[in-house]
C-alpha cells in the first residue's frame, strides 16, 4: 500500500476529539503505510461560525487548513462526514476509539478496506461507504 496522509482531531494530541471534527483544536496529519504510522505536522484549527449545522463552508475551511489528506479519522458521523463521503477524495472513518495510537492499530487490522475505498476515491468514485471502527468489530455504515 501506497502512503496515506491522515488527518484526526484532538485536542490533546493523543485522543481523538469527542464532537465534530472542525470543532477540534488541533489536526494531527500522520502518513500511513498500513503498517506504520508516523505524525508529519500540526494543524492549529482557526474558528469559523457556521451558519447553519453541517455548512458545506465549514467543510471547506478545514480542507483549506489541513491541505491534501486521504483520509479523515473522527468520532461522529456528522453532517460534514457525509458531505467529504459524497463530494470529496475524502474517505471517511468513524472511530470509537478514543486513543490515537490504538486506532491506528484497528486501522491496520483493516487496511485491504481502507486500501480499496481510497483507491475508488482516487479514480473518481465516490463509494457510500465509511467505516466504523472500534477494538472489537468494523462495520460499514452507508
Amino acid at each position: 500500500m501506497e502512503k496515506l496522509k491522515v488527518c484526526i482531531p484532538t485536542k490533546d494530541e493523543k485522543t481523538i476529539y469527542k464532537g465534530h471534527l472542525g470543532d477540534a483544536d488541533l489536526f494531527m496529519i500522520y502518513e500511513w503505510d498500513g503498517k506504520d504510522y508516523k505524525l508529519v505536522e500540526k494543524k492549529k484549527n482557526i474558528p469559523f461560525e457556521e451558519k447553519k449545522h453541517g455548512d458545506q463552508k465549514k467543510m471547506q475551511h478545514i480542507l483549506s487548513i489541513v491541505g491534501n489528506c486521504e483520509l479523515f479519522v473522527g468520532s461522529m458521523l456528522s453532517p460534514n462526514f457525509l458531505n467529504l463521503r459524497d463530494k470529496t477524495k475524502i474517505q471517511p472513518v468513524v472511530s470509537k476509539i478514543e486513543d490515537i495510537e490504538k486506532t491506528f492499530e484497528v486501522l491496520n487490522k483493516n487496511v485491504e478496506t481502507i486500501e480499496e475505498l481510497t483507491q475508488k476515491r482516487k479514480n473518481g468514485e465516490h463509494p457510500r461507504v465509511i467505516p466504523q471502527i472500534s477494538e472489537d468489530e468494523t462495520r460499514l455504515l452507508s
